[in-house]
């Protein structure tokens, strides 16, 4: 078992996000910024193989230093249609990613607005998550002198780590919005807690982002329950109740639905439960630590189903309890150029995070 004792601890907004350890023992290299500008971060989606056939416009969408949620509604309304997306992209950044009428419509050319456009390719069948692969990241960040040569090492150890799949599957800083409060206000949203808005102040927040702010709570909790299993134990267990099937194509990811039976390492990942009303635990060490996380926070299952905001409501499910995918990091004069490809729902900050340890992760461009 590896101890963690020497390893350093995270910021307080990290704590604040309930990312209270790393899973890496390397020393980082603070100071570094990942995103001095959008066209040093870079990410688009993959899509896992050949997309259905059928009646919905489906469009390539490219925004640059612009919010998802945004552009989707905009789109919309250009279109007439309801926008569907697989997936938030960072907002400083440049990012491409699936968008899709969730009704057919006629085809039409490409939309532009401000900080974005989308070109169709082509009339497709309605997709889902199950359709995408993951995420594909190229990133810059300028590192002179012996901070470029102590980043480069970290950036090595973490591929490294994340080959030998033992970086832990946190919910990034996205997740949280950019004032990183999205949970505070998903607690609310959940639990009638004292100092906590009116109800009908709550209901005039747009739904979709109600929404988001409730799945920011589930992954706090989520996050709180991954690092106390981490903490107890060293490292990530392979023994636990549900496992995760790893393939290979496009590249190494985990398959959305979980299988029961604990994980060998190699054909099948640990899985960890994220909270909602379905959930119920399994007497392994990931629910154990959810339980407790659960008890301390004064929650239940059932609680996630809002009984006066039912669309608010969350089932929760399961995750895969470590990322899977692949980084190079190579430098090239001031610079250290990183690749990486992330299975769906995994963050690029958060393998960043373990490699750079930033002391101030909104100084260093971690999040907003």
């Amino acid at each position: 078992m590896r101890g963690l004792d020497d390893v350093r601890r995270p910021p307080e907004l990290d704590s604040q996000l309930g990312m209270l350890a790393y899973s890496t023992p390397s020393g980082g290299c603070g100071g570094i910024s990942i995103r001095e500008s959008p066209e040093r971060f870079v990410v688009s989606e993959v899509l896992a193989g050949r997309p259905p056939e059928g009646p919905l416009p489906t469009f390539v969408v490219t925004k640059v230093n612009r919010n998802t949620i945004d552009v989707a509604e905009e789109l919309g309304r250009r279109l007439g249609c309801r926008i569907k997306f697989w997936g938030l992209k960072d907002k400083r950044s440049i990012s491409t990613q699936i968008m899709q009428c969730a009704r057919p419509r006629a085809p039409g050319g490409s939309v532009r607005g401000d900080g974005w456009v989308a070109r169709p390719i082509g009339l497709w069948g309605e997709l889902g998550p199950e359709h995408f692969a993951g995420n594909s990241f190229r990133i810059s960040i300028s590192a002179r002198g012996p901070e470029g040569g102590r980043c480069q090492s970290a950036l090595r150890a973490a591929g490294d780590s994340l080959a030998s799949r033992t970086i832990a599957n946190f919910f990034g800083y996205q997740r949280f919005g950019a004032v990183n409060q999205n949970h505070i206000i998903g607690r609310c949203l959940v639990k009638r807690a004292e100092g906590c808005p009116r109800r009908d102040e709550l209901r005039s927040i747009p739904a979709r982002v109600r929404k988001l702010q409730v799945n920011a709570y589930q992954s706090y909790l989520f996050n709180l329950a991954l690092s106390r299993v981490l903490l107890e134990n060293g490292e990530l267990p392979l023994r636990s109740s549900l496992s995760h099937r790893v393939v290979r194509k496009p590249f190494e990811r985990a398959l959305e639905e979980p299988i029961a039976g604990p994980a060998d390492g190699v054909t099948l990942v640990p899985s960890a439960p994220v909270p909602g009303y379905s959930y119920r635990s399994r007497g392994d060490a990931y629910s154990g630590a959810l339980d407790e996380v659960m008890r301390e926070e004064g929650i239940s299952p059932r609680d996630f189903f809002v009984d006066d905001m039912q669309e608010v409501s969350a089932e929760g499910g399961w995750r895969p309890a470590v990322v899977l995918g692949r980084l190079e990091a190579r430098g090239d004069g001031e610079l250290i150029r990183i690749n990486m490809l992330l299975q769906r729902g995994s963050y690029a900050t958060v393998v960043l995070r373990e490699a750079l340890k930033p002391e101030d992760p909104i100084a260093s461009g971690f999040t907003a």
